[in-house]
């Protein structure tokens, strides 16, 4: 979802919305071993999680591309 701040009726700018649930869910994904092993590398050197890193991965690519 997203909202738009207007002005003079017309859009300023497109905010993404991500609201947590408030719940975890497993999710099964299929990813190269290659980048899974990345992941897991930078994952590990900003101890993180597996999931936090995608987690945190996903959200800023919401947000950078709106």
């Amino acid at each position: 979802m997203r909202y738009v701040a207007l002005v003079d009726g017309k859009p300023l700018a497109l905010v993404p919305l991500v609201r947590d649930a408030g719940r975890a869910v497993k999710a099964n994904l299929s990813l190269d071993a290659g980048l899974l092993e990345a992941i897991d590398e930078a994952a590990e050197t900003r101890g993180l999680t597996r999931s936090a890193f995608i987690t945190s991965a996903a959200r800023d690519k919401i947000r950078a591309e709106g």
